[in-house]
């Protein structure tokens, strides 16, 4: 999920899905295009399973990324 949204913040959107019980185990990666890495861990210290920077991030990061955040949710891990 991107940091910036159009109607409300990454940031925003991260803690309505830790809200709702319905969506107990979505692993959100947060994205930016912004280079603050303060950013980044405040997006994990709020529940993102990783945060990422668009134009720093090779495919394969991304890959392996995805693939953590997954098996950490299948896992049950939040």
């Amino acid at each position: 999920m991107e940091i910036e949204l159009p109607d409300m913040s990454g940031f925003e959107a991260l803690a309505k899905f830790a809200s709702n019980a319905e969506y107990p185990q979505i692993p959100v990666i947060m994205l930016t295009r912004l280079s603050n890495p303060d950013l980044l861990d405040l997006a994990r210290k709020n529940g993102a399973r990783a945060g990422l920077r668009k134009l720093a991030t090779s495919d394969d990061v991304l890959n392996q990324t995805i693939l953590k955040a997954l098996a950490s949710a299948s896992k049950g891990a939040r």
